[in-house]
Formats: C-alpha cells, sequence, structure tokens
C-alpha cells in the first residue's frame, strides 16, 4: 500500500513525507485539532493558519497567548 499526501488547494500529491513537509513550509494551510500548548503542555483545541515547519504543532493556549501580548 503506498500512502499519498495531497492537497487540493495547490494541485500537489506527493508520496515522500519530505516532500509534504517542504510543501507545508512553503504555502499556508489551515490546521485544526487538540494539542498540548507549545509553551505549557496543557491539551488545547486550535486552529492555525500558515506555513508550518516540519515536525511543529503551532498551538497555544489562552493564558500563554495573553502571556505573549
Amino acid at each position: 500500500m503506498v500512502l499519498t499526501f495531497k492537497c487540493d488547494n495547490h494541485d500537489f500529491q506527493c508520496e515522500e513525507i519530505g516532500e509534504w513537509d517542504e510543501h507545508n513550509e512553503e504555502y499556508p494551510h489551515t490546521t485544526v485539532g487538540i494539542a498540548p500548548c507549545s509553551l505549557c503542555g496543557i491539551s488545547t483545541e486550535f486552529e492555525f493558519t500558515g506555513k508550518k515547519k516540519a515536525g511543529t504543532i503551532p498551538c497555544l493556549c489562552e493564558d500563554c497567548k495573553g502571556s505573549l501580548k
């Protein structure tokens, strides 16, 4: 079985995770999910739109967002 990564927004598809990571670093996408806050680790729902580095989860809880202002 071959795993295919596909982005309909940019008419892009590939089978290599490295190519997929490069695509996500080059073009903005919206990522939605639940993950630990990048600063404090509390489980947090998030929505992020932008370019994303490989291996990162762009998630900040409300308390940590407030402390960065």
